[in-house]
């Protein structure tokens, strides 16, 4: 089992800086969530492939702009920015993206869902050729979001029908529906996921106990079981942890003055 973080951890901080936290925590993967670099892609590319003495992060994934982006009426700039996005995971060596359906512009979800398709399938080709998987996040759960209703994301996964597309878990916002049904939407997209998110937050925040949410992830979802299936070892999938930590800065502090104080 692979276990990550995401840079969403350390907002306005610099990715030199994040792969440091990384590496000391020995983190397997890290996900860049390429709207927050403090860096230009360029520079962020360029870090991740010298592979400075300090990181021994093998595994990377890009989580793509997301932020005012509604693949139900995307425009061509928009298009253009999740290329690049795309073009920033080849230059990397990742191999997953993660995207995000967004809003509903307000009509019915079954037509909204067959006008992103084509968006979706355009990334497929953009990428032919590569090993690039392109992943739909089940996003907090909303009657004005599209794909946050796993049952949403697995009509989409069916209909397109490519080895190259798969799903993001969100085991938090997969809270977003109601108790006796989360294991059923789950089962609705578990063959799909390649990709898993949870954010620490509403944990930490008491939101949801953490007792009751760990018996929930390995035991209702059977989440352990699917993790360590043979089947799924090709995928590599990793578990990626979000949120957001105050200690960071005061963890690398602590080990460099170790490190000097020798």
């Amino acid at each position: 089992m692979k276990i990550g973080l995401s840079t969403s951890m350390f907002k306005g901080e610099t990715l030199e800086f994040i792969l440091k936290v990384a590496t000391y925590l020995e983190m397997d993967w890290v996900e860049i969530k390429t709207e927050l670099l403090k860096e230009s892609m360029d520079e962020a590319a360029d870090l991740i492939r010298s592979k400075p003495e300090y990181s021994k992060i093998e595994f990377f994934s890009v989580h793509s702009a997301h932020k005012k982006i509604n693949l139900v009426n995307i425009k061509p700039e928009q298009i253009e920015r999740h290329e690049k996005d795309l073009d920033f995971a080849r230059k990397i060596g990742s191999d997953r993206v993660v995207l995000h359906a967004g809003y509903s512009g307000g009509g019915d979800h079954d037509e909204e869902l067959e006008i992103i398709i084509p968006t979706i399938e355009h990334y497929l080709e953009y990428t032919e050729g590569t090993d690039i998987q392109i992943l739909i996040e089940n996003t907090m759960f909303g009657r004005n979001k599209l794909c946050s209703d796993p049952r949403e994301l697995r009509s989409v996964l069916k209909k397109i029908d490519h080895p190259r597309l798969g799903a993001t878990l969100d085991i938090i916002n997969l809270l977003g529906v109601e108790e006796e049904k989360q294991k059923k939407r789950y089962k609705k997209i578990k063959d799909w996921v390649r990709h898993i998110h949870i954010n620490s937050l509403p944990v930490y925040e008491g939101d949801f106990k953490m007792k009751k949410f760990v018996k929930y992830l390995l035991k209702e979802l059977k989440f352990k079981k699917q993790l360590k299936n043979k089947k799924e070892e090709k995928y590599n999938i990793p578990v990626i942890l979000e949120g957001k930590t105050s200690l960071a800065r005061e963890m690398q502090f602590y080990n460099d003055l170790s490190r000097k104080l020798k």
